[in-house]
């Protein structure tokens, strides 16, 4: 991954980095402080690793003596011994939690061993550490005692044997002293005799041994008993919190990078353009801030229970309807630049002869891509421009339209006027927003499937298109119904919103596909939902550099300059007779 890239990741997510930095290093700022003053006492044990005996039997080389020391400090620590300390001082614990209070360590190269004891009592530490110390030196002298009466009788044995070899080689020698194999004989009696003096002189270094414990190797005795400590042990605050900043800042980094890569949103424009092949109209930054992009992520990746109640709890958010005074300034921005680009092409239209109003469907291809929303925001930013602007509601089976205006369901609208029930100016409703009207849907009983595909509705396009400059029709989800391909057909052009996060290019290209077969000409995509940064110019800073591209185009929809085919935007054709 490129430094420039991860640099952006960690940048677009360093809250979370930083929230979790802080969080652990209170945890453990936290944990440290509260905890009880703590004391430790140490006593020493000396072990013995040669003696002065006569022979090799009392010495040990380095490399067995780095084993004994390792051997004791395990038999220091061993369940045996910690559980007569704690009989002993009546300790209501298990040997494994003494276990973990008691330290045992070599000093250097030395022959002293230290047992160090930590406690929240000074007296009970000191008292742990010598009775410790104490229990383990008398469990190795039994052990010293048991060996050294084997090794006695050993050795005795050895001297016999060498005894007798001595005396049969001492015959022998005597008898063959005017024989041919005197020198044979000779040799075997001075090999004999080296043979018994060694054996006596090792039994008499075990016997030597025996009579002074303190000279057995391995033998181990008090060096320095634990005094009780007057100062608590320093808490060591400083290094764990250098701990806790680094393991936070290296968790919170690779979090970072795996919600990134995890992450199947469109991060800009050029993502959908490319493989779509369609002119972006406008990007619209997410303005319910209720859900983290984490949030987004988790509700993608199908977990068990986790995902459905995320998907619950954006669906309710996004339910609720916002006014347009109460829109994110970035948010408002970007439906100005949307309503921008479809005034630019409506102009246009008009100075090539073209009357009439301009009408778009807004489709999507799945529900809750927000196309509701953005029907009614993009009528409200025409009519503030001072087009005169009616938006219908094409859903016949959940019409909505009509709540984002405040207004309650009428029983009169679009399915009145093509039953001929009504006339179109009866049908339709004010808004609080000059210029803007809205036609509903009425009562419908789906008992006349056919109403949206038939002549009375070309003719009410036809109609509204003399009195109005927008017309834009709100459809349901494509795919779901006839309705919407019905709709996409008769209107004849179509703007497709995309949910920047709840990307899936298969489901974009079928219903590019459909809305192509009914011979509609879809003029752009509306980018829904996306992250703020790629729409508020002042985050442009923190994308790469083959985002940004300033040089001739609109500021606010992030693309640039060029046409719809290399996923940059231009001002969006609405007339259908080529580019724009």
């Amino acid at each position: 991954m490129e430094f420039w890239n991860l640099y952006r990741i960690v940048r677009k997510r360093l809250w979370m980095v930083l929230f979790l930095v802080v969080v652990t290093l209170g945890f453990t700022m936290y944990n440290v402080m509260s905890r009880p003053h703590t004391y430790r006492a140490v006593a020493t044990m000396r072990v013995a690793v040669t003696s002065p005996a006569v022979s090799d039997i009392g010495r040990l080389d380095w490399f067995t003596a780095g084993m004994l020391f390792s051997s004791l400090q395990e038999t220091i620590l061993s369940r045996n011994i910690l559980q007569e300390v704690i009989t002993q001082n009546q300790l209501g614990m298990t040997p494994d939690v003494l276990r973990s209070a008691i330290g045992v360590s070599r000093v250097g190269n030395s022959n002293l061993l230290r047992i160090e004891v930590k406690s929240t009592e000074p007296e009970m530490a000191k008292r742990l550490a010598n009775d410790v110390a104490v229990t383990f030196i008398r469990s190795n002298q039994k052990l010293l005692d048991s060996q050294n009466a084997s090794s006695v009788s050993f050795y005795e044995e050895q001297v016999k044997q060498a005894e007798q070899n001595y005396e049969r080689a001492r015959d022998d020698f005597r008898d063959s002293l005017n024989q041919p194999n005197a020198r044979a004989s000779e040799n075997r009696f001075i090999t004999a005799q080296a043979a018994y003096q060694a054996a006596q002189d090792k039994l008499e270094a075990v016997r030597l041994i025996n009579r002074f414990p303190d000279l057995r190797p391995s033998s181990v005795a008090m060096d320095e008993p634990a005094v009780t400590p007057t100062e608590p042990e320093g808490r060591q605050a400083a290094r764990y919190a250098l701990i806790a900043l680094l393991v936070s800042l290296i968790f919170g980094v690779f979090l970072a990078l795996a919600i990134e890569y995890l992450d199947y949103s469109i991060k800009s424009p050029h993502e959908i353009t490319a493989d779509l092949g369609l002119a972006v109209v406008g990007t619209i930054p997410h303005f319910r801030r209720g859900v983290s992009a984490a949030a987004h992520v988790l509700s993608n990746l199908e977990i068990p229970l986790l995902s459905p109640a995320l998907r619950w709890r954006m669906g309710r958010l996004e339910s609720r309807r916002m006014p347009a005074e109460e829109l994110p300034p970035d948010s408002a921005e970007a439906f100005r630049t949307a309503r921008v680009n479809l005034a630019v092409a409506h102009r246009r239209r008009q100075r090539e002869g073209l009357t009439g109003a301009s009408q778009l469907l807004i489709a999507s291809s799945r529900p809750r891509d927000g196309k509701t929303t953005i029907t009614a925001q993009l009528g409200i930013a025409l009519a503030r421009a001072g087009n005169r602007v009616v938006v219908v509601d094409g859903d016949l089976r959940k019409p909505e339209l009509h709540l984002h205006f405040g207004s309650a369901a009428c029983e009169t609208g679009l399915v009145q006027v093509l039953q001929g029930a009504v006339t179109p100016g009866q049908a339709l409703q004010g808004t609080p927003y000059p210029n803007l009207s809205v036609l509903g849907v009425g009562e419908y009983d789906l008992s006349h499937p056919e109403l949206l595909d038939s002549e009375l509705f070309s003719e009410l396009l036809e109609g509204l298109g003399e009195h109005y400059d927008f017309v834009l029709v709100d459809s349901p989800a494509l795919g779901l119904n006839p309705d919407a391909a019905v709709l996409a057909s008769r209107l004849g052009r179509a703007l497709l919103v995309v949910d920047a996060t709840r990307p899936s290019s298969d489901n974009e290209l079928r219903s590019l596909a459909l809305l192509r077969r009914t011979g509609a000409t879809v003029e752009g995509v509306i980018l829904n939902k996306i992250s703020p940064e790629y729409v508020n110019p002042m985050k442009l800073r923190g994308l790469p550099p083959h985002i940004i591209d300033l040089s001739d185009g609109f500021l606010g929809n992030g693309h640039g300059n060029g046409n719809g085919s290399n996923g940059h935007a231009q001002p969006v054709n609405l007339t259908g007779r080529g580019p724009a």
